[in-house]
């Protein structure tokens, strides 16, 4: 639980809705809250299913259903992980392209410098913290990093990034905090905080490593591969 106040930085001049979502989503039991988003989600309830999906789609306006293979969901769960029509998202077929490993905003990227990647301006991270020695960090040396955000309204799958042979997947157990922007500006090294997974994977059409970390957060912290 959270009472590391020093941890905290401080945001001067910050919106009232982005301290108020802040608060609201922090300041409650994460785990539990969490466990019970899971148990929820997976009701299957036409009647419960309907009434959930049509608030969260009021509350997200970029909640793009008709993407989806199927028109109804047995559950929330069922939706928030639904599959996509053939098609929806291109991929480069480029052998020498990255592609994104799924639908999000992007947070932040830059160079890896000592082995540090930013959260936001001014908020370094240590990526030994991050990947707890699951991995060897050498090759990742004065390489790039991308932060991705996925939103709860987005297709919530992940994909590799590249053609290639996963090495390592290691998971970290950690807290449930929101990884949202008002959230990000205010505590530090979250990522190295909440539970997560760290996967390596070794492309086949070029040289290099490639470190995927997915992060959970409340309401979110179920992966499975």
């Amino acid at each position: 639980m959270y009472n590391d106040i020093k941890t905290f930085s401080p945001v001067k001049g910050a919106p009232l809705r982005g301290t108020l979502n802040f608060l609201v989503t922090n300041y409650i039991p994460r785990a539990l809250s969490t466990r019970l988003m899971g148990r929820l989600s997976k009701v299957e309830n036409p009647l419960f299913t309907r009434i959930a999906l049509s608030t969260w789609q009021y509350f997200s306006d970029d909640m793009r259903l008709h993407e989806a293979t199927e028109k109804s969901f047995k559950s929330v769960h069922a939706c928030f992980t639904r599959e996509l029509k053939p098609g929806t998202r291109p991929i480069d077929s480029a052998e020498d392209r990255l592609v994104s490993p799924c639908d999000a905003q992007i947070g932040s990227f830059g160079k890896i410098k000592n082995l540090q990647a930013l959260q936001i301006k001014g908020m370094p991270y240590e990526l030994g913290e991050l990947t707890q020695g699951a991995i060897d960090l050498e090759p990742y040396q004065n390489g790039r990093f991308i932060t991705l955000r996925l939103k709860s309204s987005m297709y919530h799958h992940m994909h590799s990034p590249a053609r290639g042979e996963v090495d390592k997947l290691h998971y970290i157990s950690g807290d449930t905090f929101n990884v949202n922007p008002p959230t990000l500006k205010r505590i530090n090294r979250l990522f190295c905080r909440n539970e997560r997974a760290v996967i390596e994977i070794k492309p086949t059409n070029f040289e290099g490593r490639i470190a995927m970390i997915p992060v959970a957060a409340i309401l979110v912290a179920s992966m499975r591969f």
